[in-house]
């Protein structure tokens, strides 16, 4: 999971906490069900939107901003930097070498929580859908009427009222105040809220409070119905109704039942005395604490864009991209592994027994022996130009990078693991693996060589290793 993603879900998270707070602990306790309304569904919609609007303190007016290198080097550049001839003859069948890492385990398991969200969401769609098109259709009054086996209870599904296909032998003793109920939440389209809220949820399927978010819009609608009953019948006979003809047994994700709890809180909310109009100036002040830093946010915004406008162009050839760098970056001279958590140095650059072969060989490169999982560098900058596993055979998980339009190659074998790729352009002293003990390897150990126009030569020659020895 890339840094920009792992940002966006984290901003989303902190927007959705705080309006479940300020919603919680505010504007649950008036009565302006409408504008409550509102504030969750710009709850939900506004927090997926906010983490795109740009963030004044990060953007540098007073300096030039350069892109990354892998935005500015053309492809071109790219593989003229990479290119090089590569022999190794040791290495048979070589098995591309797939690094998972923490950010990478997060992104799986949140995508696998995306995707059985999504099926779920489908079903839930797909099951609302089957239940109104296989339900039993009827005029009582004014009201067209929807029966099903399946519902338990009375309850609104998009633009239509379902009720208990039992209810069908006897429409008479149906309360109008039910009915009236039903038509309020189609009529004012509830169905879009739950909707939203259902797809949220299938992508935050990891935060309660969204959740949370949407059992409180689902309260509100209550109280958004119960407002327009009342404006019929009298609290007494509505409450009535509530508690001794319609019991809690059948919910949809994407439908609104008539008898939704807590029931306390719908009653009090009915006996309420309305909250003075004057408190309404808190949804402006809301709403200006979320408008007003994006209107201040739009001048920056454009001022920073005008400095990248005029900035210098930078060449995309790889002779004229040269001087943009310190010639000496890719020279290979960094210490390839942590030197401090070097033992020694096991084997040196010449002829010698092969450990595990027996015989008289060029050892082409040096051992530094170091416990597993130490830290594996770049000797210095260029493009990765081979990361792949060998299996037993070999050089085993293995790393070569080629540095620029040099002739120098660098090769880091025997890890436990790479975490870079093919392609990658690498900066000198920059973590591209781990010490392990793959390939033809008796301990952990980094095995290091520096090849010039493909010949194998001393390291020695080029990094302080004398003093291991």
């Amino acid at each position: 999971m890339d840094n920009q993603l792992i940002n966006y879900l984290a901003e989303v998270s902190i927007y959705l906490t705080v309006s479940w707070l300020i919603y919680r602990f505010l504007l649950a306790r008036f009565t302006f069900f409408s504008l409550n309304r509102f504030f969750l569904l710009f709850a939900l919609v506004g927090s997926l939107i906010l983490p795109f609007i740009p963030n004044l303190f990060e953007i540098q007016i007073d300096t030039v901003a350069v892109p990354p290198a892998k935005q500015w080097i053309s492809k071109e550049a790219l593989k003229d930097l990479a290119a090089f001839n590569t022999v190794n003859d040791e290495v048979i069948n070589p098995v591309t070498k797939i690094t998972m890492n923490y950010e990478s385990r997060l992104q799986i398991i949140f995508l696998m929580g995306v995707f059985l969200f999504s099926v779920r969401f489908i079903w839930i769609l797909a099951n609302s859908v089957k239940i109104i098109f296989n339900a039993k259709k009827e005029k009582i009054g004014e009201f067209t009427i929807y029966f099903h086996s399946a519902v338990k209870e009375p309850c609104s599904l998009f633009s239509v009222i379902l009720l208990p296909f039992d209810w069908k032998k006897a429409p008479k003793n149906i309360s109008t105040e039910i009915l009236i109920h039903e038509k309020a939440h189609v009529k004012q389209k509830h169905w879009l809220d739950l909707l939203i809220a259902e797809l949220v949820i299938t992508c935050f399927w990891f935060l309660p409070i969204a959740y949370y978010l949407k059992k409180l819009i689902r309260i509100n609608l209550e109280f958004l119905a119960d407002q327009t009953v009342l404006k019929y019948s009298s609290v007494e006979q509505y409450q009535y109704h509530l508690l001794n003809e319609v019991q809690p047994k059948f919910d949809l994700a994407l439908a609104q039942p008539f008898y939704s709890t807590p029931i306390k809180t719908r009653f009090k909310m009915m006996k309420k005395t309305p909250t003075s109009t004057w408190k309404k100036v808190v949804y402006i002040m809301l709403l200006s604490a979320f408008i007003l830093p994006t209107i201040a946010l739009m001048p920056a915004k454009n001022m920073a864009y005008e400095k990248l406008e005029v900035a210098p162009a930078i060449p995309s050839n790889i002779k004229q991209l040269i001087p943009f760098f310190d010639e000496k970056e890719f020279y290979p001279d960094y210490f390839p592994v942590e030197k401090e958590k070097v033992y020694r140095l096991s084997s040196s650059f010449g002829m010698r027994i092969h450990p595990i072969k027996k015989i008289k060989q060029l050892h082409m490169g040096v051992d530094f022996s170091a416990p597993a999982g130490a830290k594996v560098y770049a000797a210095a900058a260029g493009t990765v130009k081979i990361a792949k596993n060998s299996g037993k055979q070999g050089y085993g998980i293995q790393v070569d990078i080629q540095h620029g339009e040099t002739s120098y190659l660098t090769r880091y074998a025997q890890l436990n693991e790479y975490i870079v790729e093919v392609g990658q352009f690498v900066k000198k002293g920059e973590v591209i693996g781990y010490i392990g003990s793959s390939g033809l390897s008796t301990r952990p150990h980094l095995h290091f060589e520096i090849r010039q126009n493909d010949k194998a030569v001393d390291p020695s020659k080029y990094i302080a290793i004398n003093d291991l020895e």
